[in-house]
Protein backbone atom coordinates (compact mmCIF):
# COMPACT_ATOMS: atom_id res chain seq x y z
CA UNK A 1 0.00 0.00 0.00
CA UNK A 2 2.92 2.36 0.64
CA UNK A 3 4.82 1.54 -2.55
CA UNK A 4 7.57 -0.27 -0.68
CA UNK A 5 8.76 -3.83 -0.52
CA UNK A 6 9.72 -5.55 2.70
CA UNK A 7 12.03 -8.43 3.43
CA UNK A 8 11.90 -10.29 6.71
CA UNK A 9 15.33 -11.58 7.66
CA UNK A 10 15.71 -14.49 10.04
CA UNK A 11 19.01 -15.30 11.71
CA UNK A 12 21.19 -18.02 10.28
CA UNK A 13 20.14 -21.51 11.32
CA UNK A 14 23.34 -21.99 13.31
CA UNK A 15 22.59 -18.96 15.50
CA UNK A 16 20.43 -20.37 18.23
CA UNK A 17 21.08 -17.83 21.00
CA UNK A 18 21.03 -14.37 19.48
CA UNK A 19 21.67 -12.62 22.80
CA UNK A 20 25.35 -13.43 22.51
CA UNK A 21 25.57 -13.19 18.74
CA UNK A 22 23.78 -10.01 17.59
CA UNK A 23 27.03 -8.05 17.56
CA UNK A 24 29.30 -10.92 16.52
CA UNK A 25 31.46 -10.65 13.42
CA UNK A 26 29.43 -13.42 11.76
CA UNK A 27 26.11 -11.67 12.44
CA UNK A 28 27.50 -8.32 11.22
CA UNK A 29 28.80 -9.97 8.03
CA UNK A 30 25.47 -11.68 7.41
CA UNK A 31 23.55 -8.42 7.82
CA UNK A 32 25.97 -6.57 5.57
CA UNK A 33 25.45 -9.27 2.95
CA UNK A 34 21.68 -8.90 3.20
CA UNK A 35 21.78 -5.11 2.81
CA UNK A 36 24.19 -5.35 -0.15
CA UNK A 37 22.07 -8.05 -1.81
CA UNK A 38 18.81 -6.11 -1.42
CA UNK A 39 20.37 -2.90 -2.73
CA UNK A 40 21.85 -4.69 -5.76
CA UNK A 41 18.74 -6.76 -6.43
CA UNK A 42 16.18 -3.95 -6.26
CA UNK A 43 18.25 -0.84 -7.04
CA UNK A 44 16.32 1.03 -4.35
CA UNK A 45 17.17 2.42 -0.93
CA UNK A 46 17.33 -0.21 1.78
CA UNK A 47 16.10 0.51 5.29
CA UNK A 48 16.36 -1.68 8.37
CA UNK A 49 13.56 -1.90 10.93
CA UNK A 50 13.63 -3.81 14.17
CA UNK A 51 11.06 -4.03 16.94
CA UNK A 52 11.90 -4.83 20.56
CA UNK A 53 14.79 -7.32 20.51
CA UNK A 54 14.84 -6.81 16.75
CA UNK A 55 16.00 -3.25 17.47
CA UNK A 56 19.14 -4.76 18.99
CA UNK A 57 19.51 -6.96 15.90
CA UNK A 58 19.61 -3.76 13.84
CA UNK A 59 21.60 -1.41 16.08
CA UNK A 60 24.49 -3.73 16.91
CA UNK A 61 25.45 -4.82 13.38
CA UNK A 62 24.68 -1.48 11.71
CA UNK A 63 26.96 0.26 14.21
CA UNK A 64 29.82 -2.01 13.09
CA UNK A 65 29.37 -2.05 9.30
CA UNK A 66 31.87 0.37 7.78
CA UNK A 67 31.30 -0.10 4.03
CA UNK A 68 28.37 2.15 2.95
CA UNK A 69 27.32 -0.35 0.27
CA UNK A 70 26.69 -2.87 3.03
CA UNK A 71 24.81 -0.53 5.38
CA UNK A 72 21.13 0.34 5.28
CA UNK A 73 20.20 3.80 4.03
CA UNK A 74 18.24 4.42 7.22
CA UNK A 75 16.99 2.66 10.33
CA UNK A 76 13.79 2.43 12.31
CA UNK A 77 13.79 1.15 15.87
CA UNK A 78 10.34 0.51 17.35
CA UNK A 79 9.77 -0.41 20.98
CA UNK A 80 13.58 -0.42 21.18
CA UNK A 81 15.39 -2.24 23.98
CA UNK A 82 17.13 0.57 25.84
CA UNK A 83 17.72 -1.23 29.15
CA UNK A 84 19.65 -4.40 29.83
CA UNK A 85 18.08 -7.26 31.72
CA UNK A 86 19.88 -10.46 32.67
CA UNK A 87 21.51 -11.69 29.45
CA UNK A 88 19.45 -9.46 27.17
CA UNK A 89 21.46 -6.97 25.12
CA UNK A 90 20.27 -3.42 24.59
CA UNK A 91 20.79 -1.10 21.62
CA UNK A 92 23.43 0.65 23.76
CA UNK A 93 25.67 -2.42 23.48
CA UNK A 94 26.46 -1.12 20.00
CA UNK A 95 28.18 2.15 19.13
CA UNK A 96 25.09 4.18 18.24
CA UNK A 97 27.37 7.13 17.52
CA UNK A 98 28.77 5.24 14.51
CA UNK A 99 25.39 4.92 12.78
CA UNK A 100 24.83 7.36 9.93
CA UNK A 101 21.80 8.20 7.82
CA UNK A 102 18.23 8.84 8.90
CA UNK A 103 16.94 7.20 12.08
CA UNK A 104 13.42 6.95 13.44
CA UNK A 105 12.68 5.76 16.96
CA UNK A 106 9.07 4.81 17.69
CA UNK A 107 7.82 4.06 21.20
CA UNK A 108 4.45 3.81 22.90
CA UNK A 109 3.90 6.26 25.75
CA UNK A 110 2.47 3.48 27.93
CA UNK A 111 4.79 0.62 26.98
CA UNK A 112 4.97 -1.39 30.20
CA UNK A 113 7.87 -3.61 29.18
CA UNK A 114 10.72 -2.97 31.60
CA UNK A 115 13.42 -2.93 28.90
CA UNK A 116 11.60 -0.75 26.34
CA UNK A 117 10.31 2.32 28.19
CA UNK A 118 9.22 5.29 26.10
CA UNK A 119 11.82 7.40 27.92
CA UNK A 120 14.54 5.31 26.29
CA UNK A 121 13.62 6.68 22.85
CA UNK A 122 15.09 10.11 23.62
CA UNK A 123 18.22 8.53 25.11
CA UNK A 124 18.71 6.51 21.93
CA UNK A 125 18.16 9.59 19.77
CA UNK A 126 20.79 11.50 21.77
CA UNK A 127 23.30 8.68 21.26
CA UNK A 128 22.78 8.66 17.46
CA UNK A 129 25.21 11.56 17.06
CA UNK A 130 26.12 10.92 13.39
CA UNK A 131 22.66 9.90 12.21
CA UNK A 132 20.84 12.70 10.41
CA UNK A 133 18.00 13.35 10.77
CA UNK A 134 16.89 11.60 13.92
CA UNK A 135 13.23 11.65 14.85
CA UNK A 136 11.41 10.28 17.89
CA UNK A 137 7.73 9.41 17.76
CA UNK A 138 5.97 8.68 21.02
CA UNK A 139 2.67 7.08 20.08
CA UNK A 140 -0.50 7.01 22.15
CA UNK A 141 -3.74 5.08 21.91
CA UNK A 142 -4.95 1.52 21.73
CA UNK A 143 -4.60 1.13 25.49
CA UNK A 144 -8.11 -0.31 25.78
CA UNK A 145 -7.01 -3.17 23.48
CA UNK A 146 -3.79 -3.95 25.32
CA UNK A 147 -3.66 -7.23 27.18
CA UNK A 148 -1.27 -9.82 28.51
CA UNK A 149 2.47 -9.72 28.97
CA UNK A 150 3.70 -6.10 28.71
CA UNK A 151 6.64 -7.25 26.54
CA UNK A 152 4.48 -9.03 23.96
CA UNK A 153 2.76 -7.72 20.83
CA UNK A 154 -0.76 -7.60 22.28
CA UNK A 155 0.32 -4.98 24.83
CA UNK A 156 1.19 -1.33 24.09
CA UNK A 157 4.62 -2.74 23.22
CA UNK A 158 3.05 -3.91 19.91
CA UNK A 159 0.91 -0.79 19.32
CA UNK A 160 -2.50 -2.54 19.46
CA UNK A 161 -5.23 -0.71 17.59
CA UNK A 162 -2.83 1.89 16.24
CA UNK A 163 -0.67 -0.33 14.04
CA UNK A 164 -1.76 1.38 10.82
CA UNK A 165 -0.96 4.80 12.26
CA UNK A 166 2.51 3.53 13.22
CA UNK A 167 3.07 1.98 9.78
CA UNK A 168 1.93 5.19 8.07
CA UNK A 169 4.33 7.26 10.22
CA UNK A 170 7.23 4.93 9.42
CA UNK A 171 6.47 4.99 5.69
CA UNK A 172 6.19 8.80 5.71
CA UNK A 173 9.60 9.06 7.38
CA UNK A 174 11.21 6.69 4.88
CA UNK A 175 9.75 8.69 1.99
CA UNK A 176 10.77 12.04 3.46
CA UNK A 177 13.10 11.83 6.45
CA UNK A 178 14.23 15.42 6.22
Amino acid sequence: DQGMATAVVAPAADMTDLNGQRGSDEFVTDFGNVFAYLRERFKKPVWAHGTSRGSVSIALPVSKIVDPSRRPDGIILSSPVSKRAKLLNSVFDGDLGAITGPALIVAHKNDGCGVTPASGAEQIAAALTKAKPVKVLIMEGGDELAKGDPCKPLSQHGFPGIQQRVIDAMAAFIKNPG
